[in-house]
């Protein structure tokens, strides 16, 4: 019974860790077509912001649904792992791009402290 019932938690966990990657992505979209819709006037660069933090946060669900899809084919033997070189850079204010919708809607101020010089690690960017 204990390995049946340790593999029961393992996919109540790897469910409940499924759920919360698609959920940011899902949140932060939410908040910047909120933002968007309670501004009064919204000139046409805010608009085309907007739209691009919608296609990328559209493109990292997209993403994230085909590993899904990709792990359901898996041989639980084999293992890809897609590392590149990623620069960290770039990844932050990504991520406070993506976020900014919600710390407007939340009235919180989000504070980031990038280095001059571009740092590069080995690893999978998503």
């Amino acid at each position: 019974m204990q390995p049946i019932c340790r593999s029961y938690h393992q996919i109540q966990q790897f469910t409940a860790d499924a759920a919360h990657e698609l959920r940011t992505p899902l949140a932060a979209s939410r908040a910047t077509l909120e933002v968007a819709l309670q501004t009064p006037r919204i000139s046409e660069a805010e608009s085309r912001m907007t739209l691009q933090t919608l296609e990328r946060q559209n493109l990292r669900l997209s993403q994230l649904v085909q590993d899904l899809l990709l792990l359901s084919r898996m041989d639980v033997e084999e293992s890809i792992q897609k590392y590149q070189v990623c620069c960290l850079n770039d990844i932050i204010s990504d991520v406070i791009e993506e976020y900014s919708g919600l710390v407007i809607a939340s009235d919180i101020s989000l504070i980031s402290k990038i280095v001059n010089h571009s740092v590069y690690v080995s690893g999978d960017e998503e």
